[in-house]
């Protein structure tokens, strides 16, 4: 069952203006030529060392977990065993690396990158990417104002 995440205070934490910044996304989840050749090592830890601030605590509840291996085991990427194996941080640390990358498109827009900031107009660039689906368009700004992303297929 496909569960919804309120990310505002994350977006809020690695913001500019109220709209995701790429240059702290980064930090968790940033390409070989962003960090070298040890990227994944960099980002992966540093989504770790976030979890366990517990910074992340209260957008992800215990209940959820199941969710999220579920959701993670459909990409079939990792066998059963090693998805049941993770520990909770390292579950999360992977939901909140997915989370900073679905950001960072928005933060790629073509709009984003010719203004150097997010806005309205990149954000609706974000959602037409979304809508064709050039872009994955989980993250999304709710009509309350907050920030939200959808995991489940």
């Amino acid at each position: 069952m496909p569960i919804e995440l309120n990310i505002t205070k994350f977006v809020t934490e690695h913001s500019f203006d109220g709209w995701p910044n790429n240059d702290d996304l980064m930090d968790f989840s940033g390409s070989r030529m962003e960090h070298g050749d040890d990227a994944g090592r960099i980002t992966w830890d540093h989504c770790v060392d976030y979890v366990e601030s517990g910074e992340f605590a209260d957008v992800i509840s215990p209940d959820d977990y199941d969710e999220c291996r579920d959701y993670i085991r459909d990409f079939g990427a990792w066998d059963d065993d090693e998805i049941n194996g993770w520990s909770d941080t390292e579950l999360i640390a992977l939901v909140v690396q997915f989370i900073a990358g679905d950001l960072r498109e928005l933060v790629s827009s073509d709009t984003a990158i010719k203004s150097r900031t997010v806005d309205c107009e990149a954000y609706e660039e974000y959602q037409a990417g979304a809508s064709s689906e050039d872009m994955c368009g989980r993250a999304y700004r709710g009509d309350d104002g907050n920030w939200y992303y959808f995991l489940g297929n």
